[in-house]
């Protein structure tokens, strides 16, 4: 259950399981998910690049787009 989506609250795993006959606690959830070396963690939120990040960044993409292999192996 935990690998088909590793996003999954431990509460969303603890009713899966329940709804599959394992009658659980959160804390043996927790113990399981641990126990198979996944971490419990939330999501960090990554900002939106802006207008002028955009920018640069294709300004830099155009300039090199035409680079050969020995160019860009410096």
């Amino acid at each position: 259950i935990v690998e088909k989506d590793r996003f999954q609250t431990l509460g969303d795993l603890r009713k899966q399981w329940t709804e599959s006959g394992v009658e659980t606690s959160r804390a043996t959830v927790y113990r399981r998910v641990q126990e198979m070396g996944y971490r419990c963690r939330i999501p960090q939120v990554k900002p939106l690049l802006n207008q002028k990040q955009r920018q640069k960044r294709l300004t830099w993409a155009t300039e090199k787009q035409h680079w050969t292999v020995a160019q860009w192996s410096k």
